[in-house]
């Protein structure tokens, strides 16, 4: 693998790591890692042939990269599972409507 790969790998097993222990809560990890490869981008993300074309935009690549999980529906539903989840935890009901 190529030295940019490695050290995307490297965060990627640290995210997955800090999820396993729970140093702090799972969305934090998760975020923190997104926002350290998108900070990181130049020498994690993308390859030295694609800094190297002068028609390459790296922030706004980077943004690009950083959100596009979220134009995802799949996403979307299982956040919405996750809300209607601690909305039944927090009443302790599974009733909708009452």
């Amino acid at each position: 693998m190529p030295p940019y790969a490695w050290h995307y790998f490297a965060i990627f097993v640290g995210v997955i790591v800090g999820l396993i222990f729970e140093p702090l809560p799972g969305a934090v990890i998760g975020l923190t890692g997104v926002v350290a490869i998108a900070l990181c981008s130049q020498w994690v993300l993308f390859s030295p042939d694609q800094l190297a074309d002068p028609k390459f935009k790296l922030a706004g690549a980077s943004f690009k990269w950083a959100v596009s999980g979220f134009g995802n529906s799949t996403v979307w539903l299982i956040f919405g599972a996750f809300m209607f989840a601690a909305g039944y935890d927090k009443t302790r009901s599974a009733a909708v409507w009452r």
